[in-house]
């Protein structure tokens, strides 16, 4: 019988990433430049957790879970929103192998009011032994 080890690692990352509905309202070019902005904060925050640089060698499937910070404005925030952005990000940043179901597997993103805007992204490595 197999058994499943599992480790799971922090990243809380010092902004919010970007909701598709921004970055379709934008010109291409500042479209990038505000994805730019959101991966460079993505390897910020994995260099201060102590993360290892990448899950990508020999890639491995994990399982995301999001916890999105936002101040609150009394409209509701759809958290399908933002997930595109935050994918891509943690993909560019080589923090996952694919976004793929064949390599990750996440949950709906739970958005929390808060005065500043953070994300913490948990990943769960699951090693058959």
């Amino acid at each position: 019988m197999m058994k499943t080890l599992k480790t799971t690692y922090k990243i809380t990352i010092q902004d919010a990433p970007p909701s598709l509905n921004k970055l379709m309202s934008l010109h291409w070019a500042a479209a990038s430049r505000l994805k730019s902005r959101f991966i460079m904060a993505v390897v910020a925050a994995m260099k201060e957790s102590q993360l290892p640089h990448s899950f990508q060698s020999p890639p491995k499937k994990v399982r995301l879970t999001f916890v999105i910070h936002q101040p609150g404005r009394g409209r509701s925030i759809d958290p399908d929103n933002y997930l595109k952005a935050l994918l891509d990000s943690l993909k560019t940043a080589g923090v996952i192998h694919d976004d793929s179901a064949k390599w990750c597997l996440w949950e709906r993103p739970e958005i929390k009011r808060s005065k500043e805007r953070k994300t913490e992204v948990l990943i769960t490595l699951e090693d058959w032994i």
